[in-house]
């Protein structure tokens, strides 16, 4: 075998727990020289690095990724360090797909229980592997705290490693098929759900950053960095990118974020007290009362719920209504667990001081975001299929509509039924 797990190698098939356990430890070597490389090239090329050592700078990637994992890092005499740069976390995701798709292949697994097989033993080698990494780098000033880093890891390698292994396996369809149908209707409604709070807090975002945008510029200009480092901080940045996407999303809701202990970040109204000089920060709007179109910012959850809704109506075609709001229900639920739960992984603590508290709550996340959905969806479920009927009495009645109607249909590729 070469250098690189990613390629599938010229020979005899592999068992799954070896294969499973060679992508586990590729996966943590190759996140920690990712992380190791930005940190390193941020302290190289900082206008003041007498702070420090490559050997210390090390052992921060080492904690950088611990946290990029769901880790909490406890620093001495200051706090608890608990907060994800997701675009890291998805980073690492990646290269653990990748690895499982390698593992995958490189045992020419056939069935559902061998791609297990490997993803389980992927997960567990990741979170050895790891928590020997956090050793290695752990300090009495700083160390990792193992229960945290052991659960993140594990957690976030069988689900990216467990995605890659059936990709790798070509065994999605066949994962899909082994869900009840109900099942399968939950989890594309309400991941469907999810993904359009996501986006939804992903276009504010961008918003935000293109209205502030100067003042982006000048926070990026005050830290003086040399062209590495100023590319080093600009991943950096974007690596906390969706954790503000997340944020976003909450803010949709209502129920708002917080940046410090005592602010918030929510459409009635602003309230940030003194905040770090780090770039990305530069576009959270200033304090004070925001404008009325704000509100329009509520619509993004009903979305969110219509489209849950919709996704049960095309999953659970010809099932009676009443089944199809209970499954709308549930699916509503679900979303709203996994709102929570992104809440929660985007947020954290930085220390006992001010920062102490920075994201959203997940609990009032999860709550909000359940009701709206809910309500919504059902309405959806409930009533579409009424107000198509009514749609399609019309139609006759309307000289023009049936041939407009065809040609959007045929413009889209939208079925008859769709």
């Amino acid at each position: 075998m070469g250098s690189d797990p990613t390629t599938t190698p010229a020979t005899p098939p592999r068992s799954p727990w070896g294969a499973g356990a060679l992508a586990g430890l590729y996966a943590v070597g190759v996140g920690y020289v990712a992380v190791a490389v930005i940190v390193l090239l941020t302290w190289a090329f900082a206008p003041d690095n007498a702070g420090g050592d490559p050997a210390s700078m090390g052992r921060t990637a080492g904690l950088a990724w611990a946290m990029s994992n769901f880790g909490s890092v406890d620093v001495g005499g200051q706090g608890i360090l608990r907060f994800a740069p997701l675009g890291f976390t998805l980073a690492l995701a990646f290269a653990i797909s990748r690895a499982g798709s390698w593992a995958a292949r490189a045992a020419d697994i056939r069935n559902l229980r061998e791609a297990t097989a490997i993803a389980c033993t992927l997960a567990l080698t990741y979170a050895a592997a790891g928590l020997f990494l956090a050793s290695l780098v752990s300090t009495d000033q700083a160390r990792a705290l193992p229960a945290s880093l052991a659960a993140g890891a594990f957690g976030l390698a069988a689900v990216a490693g467990g995605v890659g292994v059936l990709r790798g396996g070509n065994l999605r369809r066949a994962a899909v098929a082994a869900l009840p149908e109900s099942a399968r209707a939950v989890l594309f409604a309400a991941s469907s759900a999810v993904a359009v709070m996501v986006l939804g807090g992903g276009f504010l975002v961008t918003a935000s950053l293109i209205v502030h945008y100067d003042r982006v510029v000048d926070l990026t200009r005050g830290l003086a960095a040399d062209p590495v480092g100023g590319g080093a901080l600009a991943l950096l940045g974007v690596a906390f990118v969706p954790n503000l996407a997340a944020w976003a999303a909450t803010f949709t809701l209502g129920t708002g974020f917080s940046v410090d202990a005592g602010s918030v970040v929510a459409p009635s109204g602003i309230d940030l007290g003194a905040l770090p000089a780090f770039p990305v920060l530069g576009a959270l709007p200033d304090s004070g009362v925001l404008s009325g179109w704000t509100y329009l910012v509520l619509l993004v959850p009903v979305a969110a719920g219509a489209v849950l809704g919709h996704a049960v109506n095309r999953g659970l075609r010809g099932v009676e209504p009443l089944k199809r709001v209970v499954v709308a229900a549930v699916a509503a639920t679900v979303s709203a667990v996994a709102l929570g739960g992104l809440a929660y992984l985007s947020g954290g603590a930085l220390g006992d001081a001010a920062l102490r508290q920075i994201g959203p709550d997940p609990f009032a996340t999860a709550a909000m975001a359940g009701l709206v959905q809910l309500l919504t969806a059902v309405v959806v479920v409930w009533e579409w299929p009424r107000l198509r009927a009514r749609i399609q009495q019309v139609r006759p009645a309307v000289p023009g509509i049936k041939p407009i109607v065809v040609d959007l249909r045929e413009r889209l590729g939208v079925g008859p039924d769709d």
